[in-house]
């Protein structure tokens, strides 16, 4: 993704205010470190996130090649 490890988290922190409930959610270090789990809500957004990725490259698809035609 070429970010650094602050600036991946600041986004988290952000899409978890921007949502009734966090999208990802942190659990702390331990014995086997800490780590983040993505919970029912995240999954569902994500899920919604990805097919709207792939109708708007649907809807895009001739304009890129247009463009990639000058290339």
């Amino acid at each position: 993704m070429n970010m650094n490890y602050r600036r991946a988290w600041q986004l988290v922190d952000t899409m978890n205010q921007c949502f009734q409930s966090a999208l990802v959610e942190t659990q702390t270090g331990g014995t086997h470190g800490g780590g983040a789990v993505i919970p029912e809500l995240g999954q569902v957004i994500l899920k919604k996130f990805r097919a709207i990725e792939q109708q708007a490259a649907k809807a895009l698809e001739h304009n890129f090649q247009e463009l990639s035609s000058y290339s």
